[in-house]
């Protein structure tokens, strides 16, 4: 679920005839693994998540590779993306200050 928003960019983005029909093998194969064709119990949360996931997926591509990729090329703006990325997650893992600090 959450690798549909780097396949709806990709499919977007395509030409092709035969792209269109790998993006459909892709989503068949996401509604067999989740099991929602059996008539299963899906997690609408988790599934909620994972859309929310692949909007950031998305959105990370399109910034990172089309409004930075004008300015800087396609290989620094990948650079740029994964540096701010990573100081976020770097931030976020850090133990919280002290009060008394």
């Amino acid at each position: 679920m959450e690798l549909s928003g780097p396949l709806t960019v990709a499919v977007l983005a395509s030409r092709k005839r035969l792209d269109l029909a790998w993006a459909a093998l892709a989503a068949l194969g996401v509604l067999l693994l989740s099991g929602a064709l059996e008539g299963g119990p899906v997690d609408r949360v988790g599934l909620a998540v994972a859309f929310v996931a692949a909007g950031g997926w998305a959105a990370y591509i399109l910034v990172g590779l089309v409004l930075l990729g004008q300015h800087l090329g396609a290989r620094d703006a990948v650079a740029v993306c994964c540096v701010v990325v990573a100081s976020l997650g770097a931030a976020r893992s850090l133990p919280p200050v002290p009060a008394e600090f």
